[in-house]
């Protein structure tokens, strides 16, 4: 079903609602991953929701995605300030910066990274 073509207002919102209303329900959530890799090409808020979907799978499932941060670094660009929803996509960026596991330079270069946009 996920693999069927979805205009963008349902594609963001299911990948809005996945965390909550789909992962919790499922026996095996890792299926998901392919979804969510896929997803996060598309760039903007819906790769920032298909990486809250990775992150959440990581946390609580034992994902390993080790292009997590390599991907999140990928999506902030000059577009991030201007897309509509961009409350909803720095939220999730602060959520993702917050980790207690996240190296020093690694933080660094996302202010860098931030700073000079």
């Amino acid at each position: 079903l996920l693999k069927l073509p979805l205009p963008a207002d349902i594609y963001k919102k299911v990948l809005s609602r996945a965390h909550v209303g789909v992962i919790p329900h499922l026996v095996n959530p890792i299926l998901l991953s392919d979804f969510f890799t896929v997803s996060i090409n598309r760039g903007g808020l819906a790769g920032m929701l298909a990486l809250n979907g990775i992150f959440i799978l990581v946390q609580e499932h034992g994902l390993e995605y080790p292009q997590f941060y390599d991907r999140l670094y990928s999506l902030l660009d000059s577009s991030s300030f201007r897309i509509k929803s961009r409350r909803r996509f720095f939220e999730l960026l602060d959520v993702f910066l917050k980790s207690p596991l996240l190296p020093a330079y690694v933080a660094a270069a996302f202010l860098k990274r931030l700073a000079r946009l």
